[in-house]
């Protein structure tokens, strides 16, 4: 199990799912546990390499998904929040 933060302070856990495919993160203060798939990491990862800039919740509406397929994604590379157009890029 692994520990990290949103932009926001908020603290999470994450783990791979029990299935083997995909991982859950758990917001440490509430419990609230959620579900990202693999496939959305992948589609995220082509995306992001393909040099296009995702729009804030255009990964995911919930809060907890978005941070945590950014979590894993920056493990293989640098990914960069632009405050000011609301953005993420590498």
């Amino acid at each position: 199990m692994e520990r990290f933060s949103s932009s926001t302070g908020k603290v999470y856990t994450i783990r791979p799912h029990d299935s083997g495919s995909g991982w859950l993160a758990t917001r440490t203060d509430t419990g609230s546990t959620v579900k990202i798939s693999e496939s959305l990491v992948n589609r995220t990862r082509d995306d992001l390499l393909a040099g296009k800039a995702l729009g804030w919740r255009a990964i995911s509406y919930t809060v907890a998904i978005e941070q945590s397929v950014l979590h894993i994604l920056r493990q293989e590379f640098e990914i960069k929040s632009n405050t000011a157009d609301h953005t993420y890029s590498i």
